[in-house]
């Protein structure tokens, strides 16, 4: 486990990767979100074309529908406590985050269960509860939160402390499984809504337990017990934040889900996965952008390396994805999911003001400007979702990537402005 350590020794890189490079940040460091990155990449679109081939468009957007919830309600009571345990523990040392972790897992014990049957409610009353096993879809809605919850708790102090490289792995773990998984239920010829959602289960409660175990081999103690609303009041701010950051990235997914019915959602679905390697990117620098802003340091001059990599890598990602759509959807996912391709193609250059997004959010952040981030990551959801109240029933999935490229360029335009203001600000202090 290794990663960025204030006053480690660094190799000044050559060339253009001078220019792309943090300062201050090795390479070794810089290269874990990358090859994390490249590892969620396969491994998801492994899972989705298994799933794409083994279920079809229809249980497809059923499956997708079903986890939907379940993600989104358990992502509302995280209360932001692994974003405020990566802060804590990179600006105030381990001890003082192994007190919030202790906390953030008495948390769960309560809001796990409110959110597993606030999301059985919703999907019941969507009509989804009957579409699948019941027992399989309830278990996996009360089971899934309290997994979820105390794995973001682990990984936030192990990324905080510096141990980059394996809190990258625990983010690959659950995607890597849930494509073996699925996979192997496709060979075996049983892949149905309700087994995959079993995989996904066992997935999240393996990587719990090898997050705990990093954690544990840490051999860190908490300087003193930690209050559980201190661990409130210091994550609502990310709370919030989080709580927008979720919905810019799956308000789409949530309206088209609710308007257009599973066969269209399972058509988005793939849309997404096909457009997503960017914005999977730049989600796992963020990670790494958090705690090393939060150190401070020439923190502008790093955020400018950060989005560079971004943008640069991000255009030329999307030019590939665009250009390569209507050959890979057929091949890997089928003739059933051609209709996706043209949603793929706006979804794919939509990626990089996502990417930027993300990067300016996760730095405002770790600058103490979490008021910013929730302002900028707010006015994308809001332009988001009323462009898909205009647009969605006339245009359908199509409509939904246009109004996602421009609800994420006005979100990464207006954070890219708070983040150099608040970090110029910061450095004439």
């Amino acid at each position: 486990m290794t990663g960025f350590t204030p006053g480690e020794r660094v190799r000044p890189p050559r060339g253009i990767l001078r220019r792309l490079m943090p300062a201050g940040v090795s390479g070794r460091t810089l290269l874990a979100p990358l090859w994390s990155s490249v590892g969620i990449q396969l491994a998801s679109a492994l899972s989705g074309i298994a799933l794409a081939r083994g279920l079809g468009a229809e249980d497809r957007g059923l499956l997708a529908a079903v986890m939907l919830w379940p993600l989104t309600v358990t992502m509302l009571l995280e209360f932001g406590a692994s974003e405020y345990i990566t802060v804590t523990t990179a600006a105030d040392g381990p001890s003082r985050g192994a007190g919030f972790i202790a906390s953030a897992r008495r948390l769960s014990v309560v809001t796990a269960p409110i959110a597993g049957i606030a999301s059985i409610l919703i999907l019941s009353s969507q009509g989804r509860l009957n579409s699948a096993p019941i027992a399989i879809v309830a278990g996996f809605a009360l089971v899934y939160p309290l997994l979820n919850l105390r794995t973001l708790a682990y990984a936030g102090g192990l990324n905080g402390a510096g141990h980059h490289s394996f809190f990258q792995t625990i983010r690959l773990l659950v995607p890597l499984l849930n494509a073996v998984a699925m996979g192997a239920l496709l060979g075996a010829g049983q892949l149905s809504v309700g087994a995959a959602l079993v995989a996904v289960a066992l997935s999240n409660w393996l990587a719990l337990g090898i997050a705990w175990n990093g954690w544990r081999r840490l051999g860190t103690k908490p300087v003193a017990s930690t209050p559980v609303g201190a661990l409130l009041r210091g994550g609502v701010g990310f709370q919030a934040s989080s709580l927008f950051a979720n919905l810019v990235i799956r308000v789409d997914q949530l309206v088209v889900a609710a308007m257009l019915g599973d066969a269209a959602l399972g058509l988005y679905v793939v849309a997404v996965t096909v457009s997503s390697p960017i914005a999977t990117l730049a989600a796992s620098l963020a990670g790494l952008v958090l705690p090393d802003v939060a150190r401070g340091g020439d923190r502008l001059g790093r955020y400018r390396s950060y989005q560079l990599i971004v943008v640069v890598v991000g255009t030329l990602g999307s030019i590939v994805v665009a250009l390569s759509a209507p050959l890979v959807v057929p091949m890997l996912f089928g003739p059933d999911f051609v209709g996706s391709i043209p949603a793929s193609r706006y979804l794919a250059f939509a990626s990089v003001p996502l990417a930027s997004l993300l990067v300016s959010a996760a730095t405002v952040k770790a600058a103490g400007d979490v008021r910013g981030a929730i302002l900028g990551q707010a006015l994308a959801t809001a332009v988001a979702l009323a462009g898909l109240v205009l647009v969605l029933g006339r245009t359908g999935i199509l409509g939904a990537a246009q109004v996602s490229l421009i609800s994420y360029t006005v979100g990464a335009t207006f954070l890219a402005v708070r983040a150099v203001r608040g970090l110029r600000e910061v450095a004439g202090t």
